[in-house]
């Protein structure tokens, strides 16, 4: 076991790699002692580790699947997980295919399976869909820009072609662009309040006035709080959920006008174990660097990695350190 309570089994393979030169090194070897079985192939033993059984960790995806719940590719048992959803206590059976969760729990890497001890799902907005385009494939809310794929799940819809102006609640996924990849959309009934989740940029308490970004440095919705006190500590570069009356609120509205303001945690925490899906934004190839659903993700230590570029639909894998995911391995996501 390892510091980070990680069972390993150390097993010998055969290594056909560079085996020309084994095998010439190998017949040397024979030249000078005599006969042997020349019909074994010639390669390099190697010893190497492998996980049998993982450790705790958390993993942040759309749910793709049920039998448990798969996200990124691990079925994660549920039986004794509890479930939060939008900061209220649920039951898992209130948890729907394409919602982006959170899961905390046992993961084995190698096996793909799992035991979740908690779930924790958040919407990105709850609002009007307005510009809806269904030859784009488009919508907007609070007029920030909504993407439709081949995979979002509809709950509430038969399909996109049905959303028309309806009240909508959206999770997903940030791209490099500011908008947001859908994975869930739900029709919702009438509301006292509607909501969204973002970065606060352009903060400016004279006016009381700032811009709320999916991702940080991206376009997003102009927010006035002229009505009410921001949190504490609140400053640019702070995620938040800003609420808002659906009275005040219109598809023509070019500001919103905020009842309320809440500090939330935008990243996971540090953690030896983490699994996280998204689109690549802000990508730095010179610093081995790039954002991740608003999380920096660091791909030094990846030896091979894959080719990348600002908007990539990703999976990766490794730790978090200080707030930074300090990646093992990425993976390209087809088909989305």
């Amino acid at each position: 076991m390892d510091k980070f309570g990680l069972n390993y089994l150390v097993t010998t393979e055969f290594d056909q790699t560079n085996a020309e030169e084994a095998n010439h090194d190998s017949k040397k070897r024979m030249a000078r002692v005599g006969d042997g079985d020349r019909s074994r192939p010639r390669g390099v033993w190697r010893q190497r580790l492998i996980s049998i059984r993982g450790g705790s960790g958390v993993s942040k995806g759309a749910i793709s699947a049920f039998g448990s719940i798969f996200v990124n590719g691990v079925e994660f048992d549920v039986t004794k997980s509890s479930v939060t959803m939008n900061d209220s206590s649920k039951s898992t059976a209130d948890l729907k295919l394409g919602m982006v969760v959170t899961v905390h729990g046992n993961i084995d890497d190698a096996t793909k399976k799992g035991s979740a001890t908690s779930i924790d799902f958040s919407d990105d907005l709850e609002g009007p869909a307005c510009s809806v385009n269904t030859a784009a494939q488009t919508m907007s809310v609070f007029g920030q820009t909504v993407k439709i794929i081949a995979s979002t799940k509809f709950d509430g819809f038969s399909n996109f072609s049905s959303v028309g102006n309806s009240i909508v609640e959206v999770s997903g996924l940030p791209d490099a662009s500011g908008a947001i990849t859908a994975t869930f959309v739900e029709k919702k009934g009438q509301t006292d309040e509607f909501e969204l989740k973002g970065y606060i940029n352009n903060l400016d308490t004279a006016l009381k006035t700032f811009t709320l970004t999916l991702t940080q440095g991206s376009s997003g919705s102009a927010i006035n709080y002229s009505g009410i006190t921001l949190p504490s500590g609140i400053q640019n570069g702070s995620f938040v959920k800003v609420s808002l009356d659906p009275a005040t609120v219109s598809c023509g509205a070019t500001s919103y006008t905020a009842t309320q303001i809440s500090a939330k945690k935008a990243e996971m925490e540090d953690t030896a174990m983490a699994e996280m899906e998204g689109y690549v934004a802000g990508l730095n190839s010179a610093a081995l660097t790039f954002k991740l659903n608003g999380m920096t993700v660091d791909y030094s230590a990846v030896s091979q990695p894959p080719a990348l570029s600002n908007g990539a639909h990703i999976e990766v894998k490794g730790s978090i350190t200080n707030g930074v995911l300090k990646a093992t391995t990425i993976t390209i996501q087809t088909g989305s």
